[in-house]
């Protein structure tokens, strides 16, 4: 097994550019000018993983509804519609992000070109699929939204159910 800022290094030469390890955050920033994501390579201290992650959404948890969080889960799913990469929620930028994560002990630099390769594209398409399912549940909690009225407090969806509000 290669050492971790050598490894990170000869991604750089296969890559054709010049990568470094941050000795403080253990951790490769990769920019993509096009789409303008960032992708991270991160390889804690004595760690027996290697972690690839992008922010995906950065909208705040709290601005999202039930709904979306749940189609979240549900792409989650044994990896099936994340190509095995796993939807998480940052705990501190509190955005949705996509990570893989790989044992570094049998990883070379070429291995390692690979997977990044292959997280790339794996990354656009959940991106894609997630962006959706975000207008989807922007639709549907508008359309919910709209049948409710707060002048009237009745419910249009269901007549039988509706109720008038009663404030004291």
């Amino acid at each position: 097994m290669l050492a971790s800022e050598t490894l990170i290094q000869e991604l750089g030469k296969i890559l054709g550019m010049p990568l470094e390890l941050d000795k403080k955050t253990r951790r490769c920033v990769l920019r993509d000018k096009a789409s303008k994501k960032e992708y991270f390579i991160e390889l804690p201290q004595h760690a027996p993983y290697l972690y690839l992650y992008c922010v995906l959404l950065k909208a705040s948890v709290e601005q999202q509804s039930e709904h979306f969080y749940r189609a979240l889960l549900e792409m989650n799913l044994f990896g099936l519609k994340t190509d095995m990469g796993v939807l998480s929620i940052d705990p501190i930028s509190r955005s949705i992000l996509l990570h893989l994560s790989f044992p570094t002990e049998f990883l070379t630099p070429q291995l390692l070109c690979n997977l990044l390769t292959n997280f790339l594209a794996m990354a656009l398409k959940v991106a894609a699929a997630v962006e959706d399912q975000l207008l989807i549940s922007n639709k549907d909690a508008r359309k919910r939204q709209s049948h409710y009225s707060a002048a009237d407090g009745m419910d249009r969806d269901d007549p039988k159910r509706s109720m008038r509000v009663i404030r004291i």
